[in-house]
């Protein structure tokens, strides 16, 4: 049994190299952790940078729909007062060929806006 007890004999000693990999295992692992931190921060400022351009291209669109609704009133308008134009214009009796040139149209344009709107052309039967 005295034989088996020195075969199996623990060193309480430390090599050099052992503690110098300890050391470079804890460098390695505080390098790591701010390496992630850094990253976690990177991410962070990413987020709050795409919130922000959503937010701004939010306001953006809002103020495109804006633009957009007004433009489209405009140009609502614009068409009430030609359907206005060419009411007149019919109860006065003017020839086609008349309507066409004060609308720069052709007799086929003319003929499209007969079908589409005989209620304008009512009077003119009359």
């Amino acid at each position: 049994m005295t034989q088996a007890a020195e075969c199996w004999h623990l060193s309480k000693s430390i090599i050099i190299t052992q503690i110098a990999s300890i050391i470079l295992l804890v460098a390695g692992f505080f390098i790591w952790g701010s390496d992630v931190e850094k990253g976690i921060t990177a991410n962070t400022q990413a987020i709050q940078h795409e919130s922000a351009m959503h937010i701004l291209g939010q306001k953006h669109m809002v103020e495109f729909k804006g633009d957009i609704q007004t433009r489209l009133q405009r140009i609502d308008s614009k068409l009430e007062r030609l359907i206005e134009q060419a009411t007149k214009l019919i109860e006065l009796v003017l020839a086609d060929k008349e309507l066409g040139q004060f609308f720069e149209a052709t007799q086929q344009t003319i003929n499209n806006w007969k079908n589409k709107h005989p209620e304008l052309f009512e009077s003119k039967k009359g």
